[in-house]
């Protein structure tokens, strides 16, 4: 959609992020910022083993927020950052971290596109024994 204003030359301001390549006026939050200041929490916290949690498809900000957590530990040694990607659906929430459970190396910072999510993530990681936030950070 943001192609086709970009292309049509109607006026347009987007509420939201812009996805590459567009060239429109738009008014969104600072995701990147905001995700970069989450990657210095979570390291402070300890955490090593990182994952961004987000729904497919993929939206502009959940890009730009993946690319600041990504360079918030761009410079911390033995850290490292997944990506993770459900459908939206509860069982689908509920797929993904049980694969992320099951990795040699399991997460203990989750940093979750979407509040909703985020207490769905919370709640499957209890179910499976996992103490928030004692042993995981959300």
């Amino acid at each position: 959609m943001q192609r086709w204003f970009q292309n049509s030359r109607e006026r347009a301001l987007i509420s939201g992020s812009l996805h590459p390549g567009i060239q429109l006026a738009s008014v969104d939050f600072d995701h990147r910022a905001t995700c970069r200041h989450a990657a210095g929490k979570f390291l402070n916290l300890g955490h090593k083993q990182l994952v961004f949690i987000r729904q497919t498809p993929t939206s502009a900000g959940d890009s730009e927020s993946e690319a600041g957590f990504r360079h918030g530990i761009q410079n911390a040694p033995d850290t490292t950052i997944s990506v993770a990607e459900h459908d939206g659906s509860p069982a689908g929430i509920r797929r993904m971290i049980h694969a992320l459970l099951r990795r040699p190396q399991t997460p203990t910072g989750f940093l979750v596109a979407r509040a909703n999510v985020a207490l769905a993530v919370t709640s499957e990681l209890i179910r499976h024994g996992v103490a928030v936030p004692k042993e995981a950070s959300v």
